[in-house]
Parts: C-alpha cells; structure tokens; sequence
C-alpha cells in the first residue's frame, strides 16, 4: 500500500514539474528525432547521449521525450532523460525534484536491467544528498554504485566513467567531513582513471577537488596550480559552469595570497557567466568572495552590495556554509568602518551557523546510521521470522513424515499379523478336518467289512463261484 502511494505521488509531482510538457507546441525535428531513437533503441549513455545531448537541458522536450518512451516501453531512455531532469533540476539547488527523478531513472534503469545507468543514477543519488548534506545516505549511494561497477567483468566505456565519478563522490563526501588526505586519495585515483578514457571533464572535476582540499590544508601554491589545471581541461571543453567554478576558487586563492585586484578583475570578469548557470552553489560563494576581495581592497560599499547579495542567495536556497561566510565577511566589514558592535553581532552569527553546519551534519549522520540501522534491524528481524518459519515447516513436515511412517508400520504390523493369525487359523482348520476325518475312517471300517463279507456269502449261497472268488481275492488284497 506505501509503494502503490508512493508511486502515485510520484506520478502527480512528475506532471506537476512538467505542466507544458503536452501544452506547447514539440518542433518538429525534435518529434523526428525521438521516433528515431526510440526506433534504434541505444542501449548506453553514450548512444543515447549522442542524439540527445543538444537538449538533454531542456525539460519541455526531455518531458516529450519521456512520455514516448513510456508508450514504447524504452526503459533505457527514460533512465537516460529521468536522470538528465534530475541534474538540472540539482544544478539549480532543486534538489526535491532531483531526487525524484533520480529515482524514476533507478526504477527505469532496473526494468530495462542496464547496469551502467542503475550504476549512473546511484551516483546522481548519491551526489544530491550530498549537497544536502545527507552524508550517511549519499556515502551509501555511491558505494553501492562502486561496488557494482567494479564487480563487473570487462566493463563498458559508460561503466568505466561512473566507477570514476563514484571514486570522486566519495571524495567528496570525505572532504565534507574534513578528511582531507582519504578525499585526495580517491580524487587521485579517479584522475588516473579518468585520464586513461581521455576523459577531460572528469579531469576538471577531480582536480579542482584536489586543489580545494589543499586550499583547505594551507597548500595553497599546490591549489592553485589545481585550480589552474582544471581550468585548462574547462576552456578547452567548452563548460561554461566549470570555468565560473575555477575563477571562483582562483579569486579566493589570489585574495589569501592579497592579490585583491586580481581577484576582483577574474570574479567581476566571472559573474555573469555564473549568474547564467542558475546554481546558487556558485553564484552565492562568487558574491561572497566579491565582496570579501572588496573589503580587502578597502572597497567597502562595493563590498556591502555583494555580500547581501550573496547573503540573500544563501538564505533564499538554504546553503548554510555560504551564509555562516557572508555573515563572516560582513564581520570583517563592520571591522573596517569601526563599527566593532556590528561586527561582534555578524560573527556570533557567522559561528552559530558554522556550528549549525557541524551539528547538522552530524545529526543527519547520526540520523542515518539509526535508519540504516533501523531498516538492517527490521531486515534481521524479518530473515529470523522467515529462518523460524522455515523450520516450522520443517519440523512440521517432520512429524508429518514420521506420522506416515507409522501409520504406515503400524498398518503393516497388522497385516502381518493378520495373515499368521489367519495361517494359524487355517492349520487349526486342517487338523480339524484330519481329525474328522480319521474318525469317519474308523467309524466306516466295521460297516465296511460287514457289507463286503455278506456280498461274498451272497455270492456262494447264490453258486457264483467265480463272482465270489473274484471278491475274495479283492477283499483279502485290500485287508493286507
């Protein structure tokens, strides 16, 4: 009954998400387009990927998309669009509806029994809780997500790629909770991997991780010369969103180092590329390091305009990081035009939310592991009833066998019985007869040689002479 309510709510938030999926007009092309890759049925991310990436972004037509791959029954392709939704809708801090249609790809993903999209939607799971902080549950996304990539046998191009974006998902989930050199192992590893499928962007990816756990360690020549590097693979590929991400993370390396009028030329250059992106995970710690680098620079009512910018960002998506920053920098502000009184109040705020960081992330932890507890428990308990049942039944049909034995033994003993009883019977029956028999014999001797002897006499008071010798000779044999 909560799956099939499950399932319903899920259907209703889906055509609430896409109201003009079937209300506006679908071009053309796009329609011929569909029919085709339905009528091919890709089987990979990147088949389908190949035919789709030029609208892979937009929810109208992927919404189209999705509803003719219902009618066909192409799982791989809802899998593929499910999951194409649910990062859009990540990437602009939606992250209720992401998890929705990561979900409905997962589900797509084991109808049609493709491994490298169920693999693909657990790390898009994985990567979602993660900027909600959900620790617990995002480690345990991508984990089942390596654990099933790596135990494939000469796995695919596709497979091979998310094997190495769950290797940086973890890293990322460490850098979270501050282990900083178990996180740059897997980034490490994942670079390698990427590196050998020629892979750019999950090149850009793993070393702009890298450089920000050495930002977060004090290396801050070795970060940014990460940071360079990844936006090296970022120009080249063309992202729009990694390259907003490197100049974010430069402009703050360059305001550590006091370089504050290189910092404020990349972020002012960076801004509008970012605002584009709609990811409030950049535009909020962009405006932050804006007006961080304007303070620095002794800019001070540019840098009261980008902080409450930034501020509002943060507040409006919940990003409770990027509020504890602003409210710190908004610190260092007040501290700037004496006004010490405010700039108490900002950092109270600043270390309230940071210590709100740390509790949530803990109590969300906690709070995992008691449900993944809980639901382990409940699994115990389920395969203990199931183990008692089963040798309920076994002891059932036991004695259900050893019943029938007995009744079987015991049927058999009668029979038998039965049959010595009769034979017993039987030779008591014969010597009964013997017996009657015997004195029948001894009854008719008498009688029997009173008859003969007056046949004889007969025979001689009659003169058959011959008759009477013939008897004789009979009768004397007989007696002897």
């Amino acid at each position: 009954m909560l799956r099939i309510l499950r399932d319903c709510l899920l259907t209703i938030s889906f055509y609430c998400f896409l109201p003009a999926a079937t209300a506006q007009e679908i071009p053309r092309d796009f329609i011929l387009l569909a029919d085709s890759v339905i009528q091919n049925e890709p089987k990979t991310y990147k088949g389908l990927d190949g035919f789709l990436r030029p609208h892979r972004r937009d929810t109208l037509l992927m919404g189209y998309f999705i509803e003719r791959s219902k009618d066909a029954q192409f799982w791989d392709g809802l899998a593929y669009s499910y999951n194409q939704l649910g990062t859009r809708y990540r990437n602009i801090s939606e992250y209720n509806k992401a998890i929705t249609y990561h979900n409905k790809a997962l589900d797509a993903a084991s109808k049609a029994d493709n491994k490298e999209f169920k693999i693909f939607s657990l790390n898009m799971l994985g990567v979602v809780y993660r900027r909600m902080d959900a620790i617990k549950t995002a480690l345990d996304y991508n984990q089942e997500a390596l654990r099933l990539a790596e135990s494939i046998d000469n796995p695919s191009i596709g497979i091979r790629r998310s094997k190495n974006v769950s290797l940086n998902s973890l890293g990322n989930i460490y850098q979270a909770l501050e282990q900083y050199d178990r996180a740059l192992e897997y980034y490490n590893r994942s670079f390698i991997l990427e590196r050998a499928l020629d892979n750019k962007r999950g090149m850009a990816v793993n070393l702009q991780n890298r450089g920000e756990c050495l930002e977060a360690q004090g290396k801050l020549n070795e970060a940014l010369r990460s940071y360079r590097d990844a936006l090296e693979y970022d120009i080249e590929i063309g992202s729009d969103r990694g390259i907003a991400i490197c100049h974010n993370s430069i402009s703050r390396i360059y305001i550590k180092q006091g370089r504050y009028e290189e910092a404020l030329e990349l972020l002012e250059q960076s801004l509008p590329s970012a605002l584009k992106t709609r990811d409030q995970h950049i535009i909020a710690p962009m405006y932050n390091n804006l007006g961080w680098a304007h303070v620095q620079a002794g800019q001070l009512p540019q840098a009261e305009a980008a902080l409450q910018k930034g501020l509002k960002a943060a507040i409006d998506n919940q990003l409770v990081h990027d509020i504890s920053q602003s409210y710190n920098y908004m610190s260092d502000l007040s501290a700037a035009r004496g006004a010490y009184r405010n700039a108490l109040e900002y950092y109270k705020r600043a270390q309230e939310y940071r210590e709100k960081i740390n509790n949530d992330i803990n109590r969300k932890y906690v709070n995992d592991v008691i449900l993944k507890y809980n639901s382990e428990k409940q699994r115990n308990l389920a395969e203990s009833l199931r183990q008692e049942n089963e040798i309920v039944n076994l002891r059932l049909r036991r004695n259900q066998t050893t019943l029938l034995i007995g009744a079987l033994l015991v049927v058999l003993l009668a029979l038998i019985l039965y049959i010595a009883y009769r034979q017993y019977q039987t030779n008591n029956e014969k010597k009964v007869m013997a017996l009657e028999q015997s004195n029948l014999r001894s009854q008719m001797n008498p009688h029997f040689l009173f008859n003969s002897l007056n046949s004889i006499k007969h025979y001689i008071i009659n003169n058959e002479q011959k008759n009477a010798v013939h008897y004789l000779n009979k009768f004397s044999k007989l007696v002897r």
